[in-house]
């Protein structure tokens, strides 16, 4: 299993784990809030690598751009859709 599934795994079952918890035992309840906020920092830090990624391939696409080289169009696809999704990650949650 790579890190990604392993970390939405954990993330979940975390998730699971707090939703269920009743709050009668307060070890236990601190217990599964760790639980759950390692699993976060794992799919934060996660995430920040896929975005860092993300952007040096978008500034590869836009060094290839300014040099006047047309990238074919399965590229030119992929480069919207990447500046489409780093878009989306910019955006502030609602």
């Amino acid at each position: 299993m790579d890190t990604k599934t392993r970390n939405e795994k954990a993330w979940g079952a975390a998730c699971r784990a707090w939703s269920r918890d009743a709050g009668s035992n307060v070890m236990e309840t601190i217990r599964l809030g760790e639980t759950m906020m390692y699993a976060a920092t794992d799919r934060i830090c996660e995430l920040e690598t896929v975005h860092e990624a993300a952007q040096r391939l978008a500034e590869a696409f836009a060094t290839v751009r300014g040099m006047g080289e047309p990238l074919p169009a399965e590229l030119d696809q992929a480069e919207d859709a990447l500046l489409l999704a780093l878009g989306a990650m910019q955006e502030p949650a609602q």
